[in-house]
């Protein structure tokens, strides 16, 4: 039997109200508490949690007590704390059953914060009364626009890099790696190879200052294929004609199953990666 999800937003918002009609003035994470009491939430649900960490239970408790509280339905006695006002008794007797978001759009007060001129949440528009806005609370809705934006800018970034020359994207992917930690706090520390007589490796990062311990580098921007299990085998022989002991090789395309059971203690492959990508959407630059 499937786990019945937790109660969209507008549900939390009417058992907010519906709690808090005892006319008890509590701090609010005891709200919170009666408020997951009230909806029956399991222990699953209260462990459903944010990106940013928070559950998604407390997030939709605190975003209903902030709508009550801008439509006048509630007060705040004391930081921290909550109680219901007059005005929410009276809203709660004309809609026993349950709200929409329209209903609280029909107070001046809460329409008026409600329009996106601050742009301090996402708009309430009437073609959303029945739709996200009823469903998840603002700081979910942000969430979810952040990481359709963060996958967006991914995948332009990546179709942008996979437009640049080969020898471009050496160098691209040596200061990448520097920008990953990979060289310590040296920004100098990276170098493109690729010339006569490097075996096929593409850069080098100098984790010390001697050059004692490297990491060696091979990079292949394929806009069609896939790394095969001979390129794999290729760097490692590259790899231990120069006798080091750490590698990195990075795609833009994917390994082949026989090229990841090539792949041993020394040699980290790295296909359409995700942490490389995210440090060039948050970068503004790279060291150069």
């Amino acid at each position: 039997m499937s786990r019945m999800p937790i109660p969209p937003f507008k549900v939390f918002i009417h058992g907010t109200l519906r709690e808090m009609s005892s006319g008890e003035t509590l701090k609010n994470a005891e709200w919170a508490e009666r408020v997951a009491r009230l909806l029956n939430l399991s222990e699953n649900d209260r462990g459903e949690i944010l990106k940013t960490g928070s559950p998604v239970y407390l997030s939709r408790v605190q975003w209903s007590l902030s709508y009550l509280f801008q439509a006048g339905l509630v007060d705040r006695p004391a930081r921290g704390t909550s109680r219901v006002t007059s005005a929410g008794q009276s809203f709660l007797s004309a809609h026993p059953r349950g709200l929409e978001m329209r209903d609280l759009k029909q107070i001046h007060s809460f329409k008026v914060f409600a329009t996106p001129k601050g742009k301090m949440l996402p708009a309430l528009n009437e073609a959303d009364d029945d739709l996200g806005n009823d469903q998840i609370s603002p700081e979910e809705q942000l969430e979810e626009a952040y990481l359709s934006l963060e996958s967006t800018l991914r995948e332009e970034l990546l179709s942008q890099v996979q437009s640049i020359t080969p020898k471009q994207f050496e160098h691209l992917i040596v200061r990448l790696l520097i920008a990953m930690g990979y060289a310590g706090s040296d920004p100098d520390a990276g170098q493109v190879l690729g010339g006569a007589g490097d075996g096929g490796i593409d850069g080098v990062i100098r984790q010390d200052p001697l050059g004692l311990d490297n990491v060696y580098v091979q990079a292949k921007r394929y806009t069609a294929g896939t790394v095969g299990a001979p390129d794999i085998q290729g760097f490692l022989g590259a790899l231990s004609m120069k006798g080091v002991t750490k590698g990195v090789f990075i795609t833009t395309s994917t390994f082949t199953s026989a090229a990841s059971s090539s792949v041993n203690a020394r040699l980290r492959p790295i296909c359409r990666p995700p942490r490389p990508l995210k440090v060039l959407s948050e970068a503004s630059h790279l060291p150069r």
